[in-house]
């Protein structure tokens, strides 16, 4: 409890230090937390714009609806010039190098894609003539590949490429709707790769059992979402943008599977939700860049954002945008990096190239991740603390640190930053490392600790039994009210003998002591409080930190509270015998499990992880299944009903208490609205006299 109220102020801290820090207030790059943004120090700074190179005279823009971008390994920067019918050869200070417009007898037509080699040979998606055309450095052209001949393609099949990229191997990929289609340096097909699996509808499969021929060919075909872009990486995994829900970056190895899908961090890609309406939003990344660290930079249409993750899919930073301040787009299409980590964004719509330069904190983050995959992970460490002393409140510094203090077998401090960084995952593995390398150096301790800990709880059990047992003898005999200690020894009772306790109920009529069920029912709260302090990270549902007080009286009392209500209305209709405040008593006797298992269950919770946690939720469910159990007995045994009737008794009692709490819920509102109405009333009256 020391510990997580010692994070409490440190999150305080944190929180004022962001508040105060200089850094951020000028930055409008973020990361995302859930919907929130978070700011960040500014990650990439633009530092150059080519725009209107060579322009003639009276045309604001030397490109015309530019559709891509690429850059190859000799530095050069190749623009599909779609409006202008030509690729546009760039040095990366806007020297243009060379215009190709294909083979003059057969120009190209609006191409929409660009691919160049080491070499600078090219590869042009030309989109209106159906074709992929190769140019060689000096635009010469050299062959072109068109729609393939196979019995795998339907004689309606039309090539219409629009973006490529050209393996090592030679196979030419190109985006074809659903799938990534391969062809070889001879133009053969080589199969479709990459579709995105639409799943199983029972719904479908069983109206197309039913229907007829004709209804069954009105029904709308169901098909795999979209690619949008590709790209390559120099190991020769292939990126991919889709429209796929969840999946919209895919990284496919040669046989089309999705490894990225297999990422560790499985939170959503972009922003799902706008910020400003709250309407949820799919985001659509129109390209993909990824650098020779493997760092992932996504290009969204809608917002002409940046987005970037590492290979884990981490978001490392969100920047960018619509707008005419600078590092602003209007329609951005196409995005390329270059080897020194520069980013280069095509606007489409303003004919210009942005060139985006990294600051010394994302560098920083990209060595980090860079120097963790390499295996460097102390190198790593130091990277991150660098990361940290610009920005402590960076969301993957907590991570990055977690992560390579777990690889150098740390696992008490990794265990602390998994914590700090909200990562029950990573905290649960370094702790199941840490309690493996305790239990081989402590094994006769631990195996001494256990034989204590059920002999103690066999003794403790006799105990908590002998005294429900006297206590009962005094009810059974006594003659004057009963004292509170006795009734709070007679609830234990209900652990051992339940019919006989809420027997000994009616038998102690007029003698009862409520005092002991206020006590029970006020215990219930505080070992609430307890077991929120007291339960181990990984298995924790709420932090003590974040509950609410009232909040959680409500939802531990209110049930057994109402219940009393809607138990004495019900059994008064029904022939029952119980009083109020007999039914009272019974039920916070009912809550007695709930007192001695859930300390218990929180102490054992520190010693599991979150992959037993089936242990840990099955005792919990067990608990609360007890205590319905309990329930149902007390309506039993007080009113000396039938089986049947107890169950018809119980089930209506349960559904008195969802009409209560229905009833409330609309009285709150009503009263609410009712408070608002009488407010402004009030407030146009005291207009209206001023």
């Amino acid at each position: 409890m020391i510990k997580k109220l010692c994070l409490f102020f440190a999150a305080l801290i944190m929180i004022q230090v962001s508040l105060s820090t200089p850094l951020l207030a000028a930055s409008q790059d973020y990361i995302l937390s859930g919907d929130k943004r978070v700011p960040i120090p500014e990650s990439y700074l633009i530092s150059k714009t080519i725009y209107s190179i060579g322009a003639p005279e009276g045309m604001t823009s030397y490109f015309d609806k530019p559709q891509d971008l690429f850059i190859n390994e000799q530095g050069y920067l190749f623009v599909a010039d779609t409006g202008n019918n030509r690729i546009v050869k760039l040095t990366t200070d806007g020297t243009v190098v060379g215009i190709y417009s294909g083979d003059p007898d057969s120009p190209l037509r609006s191409p929409a894609g660009i691919y160049a080699d080491e070499v600078g040979e090219m590869y042009i998606a030309d989109t209106q003539n159906n074709r992929i055309v190769h140019l060689a450095a000096d635009g010469r052209f050299i062959e072109e590949f068109v729609t393939p001949s196979s019995e795998l393609l339907r004689d309606t099949f039309a090539l219409a490429p629009s973006k490529l990229l050209v393996s090592p191997t030679g196979y030419i990929y190109t985006v074809k709707g659903q799938n990534i289609m391969a062809m070889d340096a001879y133009n053969r097909f080589r199969g479709f790769l990459g579709q995105t699996e639409i799943g199983f509808r029972f719904v479908d499969a069983f109206i197309r059992m039913f229907a007829s021929q004709e209804q069954r060919n009105n029904i709308a075909k169901r098909n795999a979402p979209y690619y949008l872009n590709i790209t390559m990486d120099t190991k020769g995994f292939i990126y991919a943008t889709s429209l796929d829900p969840g999946g919209e970056i895919k990284k496919l190895n040669s046989l089309g599977f999705d490894l990225f899908k297999h990422r560790k961090n499985k939170q959503p890609l972009g922003e799902r939700r706008n910020i400003e309406t709250g309407e949820p939003l799919t985001p659509r990344f129109i390209d993909i860049a990824v650098s020779s660290q493997g760092i992932i930079t996504a290009l969204e249409e809608l917002s002409g954002k940046l987005y970037q993750y590492d290979q884990d899919g981490n978001l490392l930073t969100v920047f960018g945008g619509k707008g005419t301040k600078k590092g602003k787009f209007s329609a951005p299409t196409s995005i390329v990096n270059d080897s020194d980590g520069n980013l280069y964004v095509l606007d489409g719509a303003q004919g210009g190239i942005y060139v985006f330069a990294p600051t010394r904190f994302i560098q920083r983050v990209h060595q980090a991740v860079d120097l963790y995959s390499q295996g460097e992970y102390l190198k790593a460490y130091e990277a991150w603390e660098e990361v940290a002393s610009i920005n402590e409140n960076y969301q993957l510094v907590y991570s990055g640190l977690a992560d390579t203090l777990y690889k150098q077998e740390q696992w008490n401090e990794s265990m602390d930053n998994y914590q700090m960084a909200n990562d029950r995952s990573g905290y649960s593995n370094a702790f199941s490392e840490f309690r493996y390398v305790m239990l081989r150096h402590y094994f006769f301790l631990v195996v001494l600790l256990i034989i204590l800990g059920v002999f103690l709880l066999f003794q403790c059990v006799k105990w908590l039994k002998r005294l429900s047992v006297e206590a009962a003898q005094e009810a059974e005999r006594g003659k004057g009210r009963m004292n509170v200690i006795t009734g709070i020894n007679l609830s234990l009772g209900v652990i051992f003998q339940p019919r006989q306790t809420f027997e000994l109920i009616i038998t102690a009529r007029g003698r009862l002591n409520y005092g002991a069920g206020i006590l029970i029912l006020l215990a219930v709260f505080l070992v609430r409080m307890i077991y929120l302090a007291v339960i181990h990270y990984p298995l924790e549902s709420m932090n003590i930190i974040e509950s609410n007080l009232l909040l959680e009286s409500v939802k531990l009392l209110l049930p057994p509270l109402t219940w009393i209500v809607a138990s004495f209305f019900i059994t008064s209709i029904s022939d029952g015998e119980s009083k109020i405040g007999e039914i009272f008593t019974a039920s916070s006797y009912c809550m007695v499990p709930y007192l001695l298992m859930m300390v218990p269950l929180a102490l054992l919770s520190n010693i599991l992880s979150l992959q037993e946690s089936v242990l840990f939720d099955l005792l919990y469910s067990g608990m609360w299944v007890w205590i319905l159990i309990l329930f149902f007995i007390s309506i039993k045994m007080l009113n000396d009903y039938t089986m049947l009737k107890s169950t018809i008794a119980y089930a209506a009692s349960g559904a008195s208490i969802l009409l209560l709490w229905s009833i409330g819920l609309l009285w709150y509102v009503l009263s609410g609205r009712l408070y608002m109405f009488i407010s402004g009333v009030v407030r146009e009256v005291q207009m209206s006299w001023m």
